[in-house]
């Protein structure tokens, strides 16, 4: 099973809603959390960075926000009109590949561990597949088993601690190509 996960026109719609409130200043904050291994140009292995918010409280519109800012998926004309405006966080519009997952498409039919890793192995495919274009800056080792998650066949074989894994290795090889 595989499910087009796009995300890229979602924030840019939702800052049309009436209800739209600029949290755009959540980005600044979080470039300055990164900013030592920002301006190093190397990013230094850390604790996750966790976003958390009560129901109903914009989670999917702000980590949309995010992916859109430093994926650079939407122009910056958009961010120009938000209060990230006069950010020196602006510098970093676009730099990174930005891996977004989300277990939405799920919702309500996950019912035993076998299901979870089902899950894990559909949505970490589609992420690969939404990365290949990075293939042809890897090593061919890299190369061979970032197509193993690619191939349409070949991840329904991926085993719990390959899928367990698949999300890091994905990580890894987006790091190498870090910078657009």
């Amino acid at each position: 099973m595989f499910f087009v996960i796009s995300w890229q026109n979602s924030f840019e719609s939702i800052l049309n809603k009436l209800w739209f409130i600029d949290k755009s200043l959540l980005i600044a904050e979080i470039v300055d959390i990164l900013l030592p291994s920002l301006s190093s140009g190397k990013l230094e292995e850390r604790d996750p960075l966790m976003i958390s918010a009560p129901r109903r409280f914009g989670k999917t519109t702000n980590l949309c926000m995010l992916l859109s800012f430093f994926s650079g998926s939407l122009d910056k004309k958009i961010f120009m009109n938000l209060k990230i405006k006069d950010s020196t966080a602006m510098e970093w519009r676009g730099k990174f590949n930005v891996i977004y997952v989300t277990f939405g498409h799920f919702y309500g039919n996950i019912r035993s561990e076998e299901d979870c890793i089902n899950a894990c192995r559909t949505i970490l495919h589609a992420a690969f597949r939404n990365f290949r274009y990075i293939t042809s800056f890897l090593p061919e080792g890299d190369v061979i088993a970032f197509n193993k998650w690619c191939n349409e066949d070949s991840y329904l074989l991926k085993t719990k601690p390959e899928v367990g894994n698949g999300l890091k290795f994905l990580s890894r090889m987006c790091c190498r190509v870090r910078f657009k």
